[in-house]
């Protein structure tokens, strides 16, 4: 029993770790939307537990960092917004979020930093990720004006 409780540690560690290198995978090539770093992308479903932690580590090493992860749990749809620090006097999660609930009307809300939406969808990602990437530039560039 405690060698498959260790062992269950050491894979939810491992899976922590792909994970984390996918996203990071993702916003390395910068999209730069009025010198943010701007990303949109639908990933394989992670636990939301284990995901916020991987977009807690990844806030405190990035700079100029706007992302959004959408990821399908059965017939509903998760949305988790990361904003850096340095972007929060510009853009907030929440308002990003706050946006997505009037314009798809998914539900959620969150801090400054991070927050998350959810939305009943059975639908094609694809679809959705486009209509999120649109919602988020345009709240960049109106802020921008």
């Amino acid at each position: 029993l405690e060698d498959n409780k260790k062992l269950k540690k050491q894979n939810s560690n491992l899976l922590k770790e792909i994970h984390h290198f996918k996203i990071l995978k993702n916003i390395s090539d910068k999209n730069l939307i009025l010198g943010f770093n701007v990303h949109v992308f639908s990933q394989d479903y992670v636990d939301g537990k284990v995901l916020k932690n991987i977009l807690e580590d990844i806030k405190s090493s990035e700079e100029k960092l706007i992302i959004t992860i959408l990821q399908q749990n059965n017939n509903k749809l998760e949305i988790y917004t990361l904003v850096t620090k340095d972007c929060l006097n510009f853009v907030t999660a929440k308002d990003v979020i706050n946006t997505l609930n009037e314009n798809i009307g998914s539900t959620g809300g969150g801090r400054d930093d991070l927050a998350q939406a959810g939305l009943e969808f059975n639908g094609k990602i694809s679809e959705i990720t486009a209509t999120v990437k649109d919602n988020i530039s345009k709240i960049i560039l109106n802020k921008g004006n």
